[in-house]
C-alpha cells in the first residue's frame, strides 16, 4: 500500500512539474509561494 501511493504521488508531481514547465514557472519560486502561505 506504502509503495502504491508514493506512485501515485511520483505521478501528480511528475504532472505538476509538467505543468509548471508548460507555464514557464521556476520550481524554485512555487516552492517560496509555498513556505509563504
Amino acid at each position: 500500500m506504502t509503495v502504491d501511493c508514493k506512485k501515485k504521488y511520483g505521478k501528480q508531481l511528475q504532472a505538476i512539474k509538467e505543468n509548471y514547465r508548460i507555464f514557464d514557472i521556476p520550481y524554485n519560486a512555487v516552492r517560496l509561494i509555498k513556505e509563504r502561505t
